[in-house]
């Protein structure tokens, strides 16, 4: 099939923006986690430290 003359379809347009969608998805989870995960490993730090200096 002649891609240059059947052109852009509903079809493609759909399936663009549902890769697009779950794109950004999935980056917005991965960067949660992460932070997620600063947030937990300073709150650890900063018990050991309480528990360390006394």
């Amino acid at each position: 099939m002649n891609f240059k003359e059947r052109g852009i379809t509903v079809g493609d347009l759909t399936i663009l923006l549902i890769v697009i969608l779950f794109s950004f998805f999935l980056i917005n989870k991965i960067r949660e986690s992460k932070a997620q995960k600063q947030i937990i490993n300073t709150f650890q730090l900063d018990i050991h430290k309480t528990l360390v200096n006394k």
